[in-house]
């Protein structure tokens, strides 16, 4: 006996219908359209019909996007799509119904007061300097696009439970990066060059962004040693080839920020482990030091070699401390409202004698993410800030309390980040705000089971 035709199933048939007969146009108009249409449609079904892919994809990709930072115009095409996956994830999800008291607020109003600020702030002087305000929206209103996708990504994490394959979707995609760089070294030469020689290399293979490179390969680290691998075939053998990869990718970058933050970290993770593991870990830690290249002791003793303005320091972390100064003396002068997002290059030569007109075109933060909200967006830009690691630190901590098991992990990226944040802005770079917004997604909103208790 035949059945009826549901209404359902005719509205599908004639979407499947319109959507064939619109793919065929494409087709025959231009082959590349039709490509980008079947990627859009096959990532829209991905987020409608399976959302625990979607997130995993998005972890695995964020980390990835650090792969194209020294080619800049295919960077900013690459993060206008992941924006755009972004977005399509956020509307498909919006169907679900979310119990705004689940969220936690603290956080959340944090995470949503900072994107907001800056963008209105950022609006104020486009118009101030004679931009059109809808100009500036089309221009700049895709910032807010990773806010969004936090705000609303958040109770689908919690709903799936997948917090903490997401953060390991991001450990993996930095494995990849890590890979793709070691491959690249030159290890046949590195007894044979000098150490300038070595750090010239690596910077021409990771460019001057090498600090947020190698952030990334701390947040993987730290990510893999809490990882619970006991219920995983092999885990005990992936976990100990993937943080092999991660030190080893931290080591060759030659961060010197991100050396200290491995091991600030480091000490965080294990002040409350300290047993006959433990003490194997640093007894291997202490022999492999041994081994480690010239290169990376050259690179951290090359901090105290002078660079002539009696400062004693290399010519790098002298500017930083110039930059850092210039940061304090542009807040003292302006503590309400900050010399603008774009000034301090303007800025640095009437500060100091250092910084030579006319060369101070790239020095436009001051490698020091506080100190920047400070003195370029006033009282209200710092105090976000600050707050913005805190109440991502305590967050993490009420997650442990609800027992939930990306809490302590949270805790340590977001010390990550602070620590990295007093050399550089890696909130500022945009892969890394992604990556940050994602670790900050996954304690933001409580399962149903936990808003209970």
């Amino acid at each position: 006996m035949m059945q009826g035709i549901s209404s359902k199933n005719i509205w599908s048939y004639g979407a499947l219908t319109a959507l064939g007969s619109l793919l065929g146009i494409l087709v025959v108009y231009d082959m590349k359209f039709a490509f980008f249409a079947l990627a859009g449609l096959l990532w829209t079904g991905i987020c409608f019909m399976a959302p625990a892919w979607a997130l995993l994809i998005l972890g695995f990709g964020a980390s990835l996007l650090t792969l194209l930072i020294t080619h800049e115009e295919l960077y900013v095409n690459t993060i206008g799509v992941y924006y755009s996956l972004m977005l399509v994830f956020v509307i498909a999800n919006l169907r679900h119904k979310v119990d705004i008291r689940n969220y936690d607020y603290k956080l959340t109003a944090v995470v949503l007061l900072f994107g907001s600020f800056l963008f209105i702030y950022d609006a104020v002087l486009s118009v101030n300097e004679g931009q059109k305000f809808f100009s500036f929206l089309v221009s700049k209103g895709s910032f807010l696009v990773p806010y969004a996708w936090f705000f609303f990504a958040a109770p689908v994490i919690a709903r799936l439970k997948t917090g903490e394959k997401l953060l390991l979707s991001i450990a993996a995609g930095t494995l990849l990066v890590i890979t793709w760089h070691i491959l690249r070294f030159d290890f046949l030469h590195l007894g044979m060059e000098s150490s300038d020689e070595i750090w010239a290399k690596n910077r021409e293979d990771v460019g001057a962004l090498k600090n947020a490179v190698a952030l990334i390969a701390v947040i993987a680290l730290f990510i893999l040693l809490c990882w619970n691998e006991k219920r995983v075939v092999l885990g005990r053998y992936l976990k100990a080839v993937g943080i092999t990869l991660a030190a080893l990718g931290l080591l060759l970058l030659f961060s010197r920020s991100s050396y200290l933050t491995a091991i600030i970290c480091g000490l965080y993770y294990y002040r409350r482990r300290i047993s006959r593991r433990t003490v194997i870990v640093l007894v291997v830690l202490a022999i492999g030091v041994y081994f480690i290249p010239d290169a990376v002791w050259d690179r951290i003793s090359y901090t105290w070699t002078s660079g002539g303005h009696g400062r004693g320091l290399d010519e790098s972390s002298e500017t930083r401390v110039y930059l850092w100064l210039a940061a304090i003396s542009a807040f003292a002068e302006h503590p309400f409202f900050g010399i603008g997002l774009r000034s301090l290059p303007d800025y640095l030569p009437f500060f100091s004698n250092y910084f030579q007109l006319g060369n101070t075109f790239h020095l436009m933060y001051a490698h020091n993410f506080i100190l920047t909200m400070f003195g370029l967006t006033g009282i209200a830009g710092g105090i976000l800030a600050i707050n913005l690691f805190w109440q991502g630190f305590k967050a993490g901590g009420r997650a442990v309390m609800r027992g939930e098991k990306t809490g302590e992990v949270v805790q340590l990226l977001v010390l990550a980040f602070l620590v990295s944040s007093q050399f550089g802005e890696p909130l500022i770079e945009r892969s890394s705000l992604i990556v940050f917004l994602i670790v900050l997604s996954t304690v933001a909103y409580r399962a149903e089971e936990s808003a209970r208790r």
